[in-house]
Formats: C-alpha cells, structure tokens, sequence
C-alpha cells in the first residue's frame, strides 16, 4: 500500500476541514444553517434542514467517485422513483442535481441533496428485526430488480461500473503481502469462478449492491431503501446474499455457527417470501447464494484495510477482520444452510 493510500482519508477530511465548501453548499441549497454529521465512511453525509424539512447532503470526493459516476447512479435513482419505488428524490440547485466544488489541491467534491426517508433506523438487536421486516426487505429488493429490468443507462452519461471494476475486490492492492498469500489466491480464483455465472436478465443487471439494514428505513411495514452510492452492475443473487450476511455478522458478532445458519435460514425463508410477491426469485440463487457470501468476505477485508489505518483498529475490529481472514483462508461462508 502506498503512502498516499494509506493517508488518504486523512487528508481528505483535512481538505474539506480546510474549506468553505460545506458552507457554501448549504447556501446554494438553500439550507438552514445547522447540521448533523451522519458519516464520513466513503462520503460526508450530513442530515440536513430546508423550510423545516430535513434532507440528506452528501459530499463525495472524485478520489471516491468520478462526476459521471455520481450522474449516473443519480439517472438510475430518478428510474426507480419514476417507477414509484419509494427510494430518495434528488434535489435541485440552479437546475443541477450534482454541484461541483473546487478544492485548495484542484481536487473537486460532489455535493448532491436528497429526501429523507420516511421510518426509522432498525438494529439487529431490536424487537421490530423480526419476519415482518425480512419480509419486506424481500419486497423492496424485489421491486427494484423488477424496476432495472427496463432500465437503460443514459448514453450521454454512461453506465455504472460492472461489479468487478471495483478496486476493493482486489485485496493486493491494500493489505499487506506479507501473511495474505491465500487471501490473494483465494480471491482471485473466487472471482474467476463467479465469472463464469450466466447474467442473463433475469438474475443480471444495476442493483443497489449494499442494502444492510443501515442502509434503509423501517416504518413498521415498509423498507424505504436510501445510500445508492455502490450501485453497480451485479448478480440478483449478491444482492440478496448482503442482507442476509449483514444481519448474520452483527447479529452473531460472538455466536456460535449453528446459530448464524438456524438464523440465516429463517431470515431467507421469510426474505424470499416478500421477493416472491413481487417477482420470481432469481434461477439458481440458492446456488450461488455461497460464492456472493464469501465475496463479500473479501470486499469488507479489502474495504476495512483501505479505509481504516492499522492504528485507528479496535479490538473489535480486528477479531472481526481475523475472522473474515480465516473464512477467505478456508474458503467458507459466513453460514451454510443444510
């Protein structure tokens, strides 16, 4: 990993610390003055507030995403709630849906404003993380499978990219060499095997890519899916996989692995219940459910070395990234189902 990689999110942070640009975004949005960090992950998301409504700002840096990146995730945003699936609607300034902002270093970020989504934030851990939620994340997902089936990107945009454009699906270029042998070999030969997979339309094409139960809002009845941000051309099958590893990883952070599979089989039956209202379930997800579970594995372990420095990694964090280390070593899921 190089110096610059390795101090980037650093100095982003600084770059924009050092800036009027949250400020002046705020005035050609029209914004109050007030806001409320929501994160700084991959973006600086703020929450927002114009005439007493609250709103999403997002500031992204082109070391992130490109401004034709951004045009087009935001195209494929305006398809869906065309469609009337309940995703965010993106605001306008001065006629533009994304604003440019010079940095010091002639860098630029990208601000774009959103709606807030209805409903609440869910934890694993709560009451309301039951069937009637899986359910209805099985829904959402299936209507926006079913909406991109007759989506086509904008010519004088372009395309988002294809799921395997994306850097952090190669482990070699952030975590160190020394002791990641079979990290490397085992991903490259994990993504050669996915490759092989038919795309066909019906289990092909733009999804979310990362709907975790952070990345939606719960109103007791219906998920209102936000943060489009790693949209990109991907199997169904992964986006039916992250749901399920996600809930499986924070809910079972200390669980045994009979556990994680008793749930994980639960939480599928009653996800592919909701998907099935809407749509057929994608040919041979079941199949292929294992090979989107372990690539995530190698996404979140590339992701977590990219983005967080070695100083910066809690005790937690690193048994998580052990884990996720001994899983790619031993070519296995976070659960199997029987």
């Amino acid at each position: 990993m190089s110096f610059l990689e390795a101090n980037m999110e650093k100095y982003i942070q600084e770059l924009l610390d050092g800036s009027s640009i949250l400020k002046d975004m705020k005035n050609t949005f029209g914004l109050e003055e007030d806001c409320r960090l929501l994160g700084d992950f991959e973006n600086f998301v703020y929450e927002v507030n114009k005439g007493g409504t609250p709103y999403i700002l997002r500031l992204t840096h082109q070391s992130h995403r490109s401004f034709h990146n951004i045009a087009a995730e935001i195209d494929w945003l305006n398809h869906l709630f065309s469609e009337g699936i309940q995703v965010p609607e993106v605001m306008m300034a001065s006629g533009e849906r994304i604003i440019t902002a010079g940095c010091r270093d002639g860098s630029s970020f990208y601000a774009c404003l959103f709606s807030k989504a209805p409903g609440r934030p869910i934890k694993v851990t709560d009451r309301e993380f039951d069937k009637d939620l899986f359910r209805s994340w099985g829904r959402i997902i299936a209507q926006m499978h079913e909406a991109t089936a007759n989506y086509k990107a904008n010519a004088e945009i372009g395309a988002r990219p294809g799921w395997d454009e994306e850097d952090v699906l190669f482990p070699e270029r952030y975590v160190p060499a020394e002791g990641h042998a079979r990290i490397i070999a085992n991903s490259r030969e994990l993504i050669s095997r996915i490759k092989t997979l038919p795309a066909g339309k019906d289990s092909f094409g733009l999804v979310h890519t990362d709907l975790h139960s952070g990345n939606f809002f719960f109103d007791g009845k219906k998920v209102y899916p936000f943060d489009f941000d790693d949209c990109a051309y991907h199997w169904f099958a992964s986006d039916i996989a992250i749901p399920v590893y996600y809930s499986v990883l924070y809910r079972f952070k200390n669980g045994t692995q009979q556990e994680k599979n008793a749930f994980a089989a639960g939480f599928l039956k009653e996800f592919a219940s909701g998907y099935e209202e809407i749509r057929q379930l994608p040919p041979g997800w079941l199949d292929q459910l294992p090979l989107f579970l372990k690539l995530r594995d190698v996404v979140l372990y590339t992701v977590l070395h990219k983005k967080i420095a070695p100083e910066d990694r809690s005790t937690g964090l690193l048994s998580m990234m052990a884990d996720l280390k001994g899983r790619i070593e031993d070519k296995q899921p976070i659960f199997t189902l029987e």
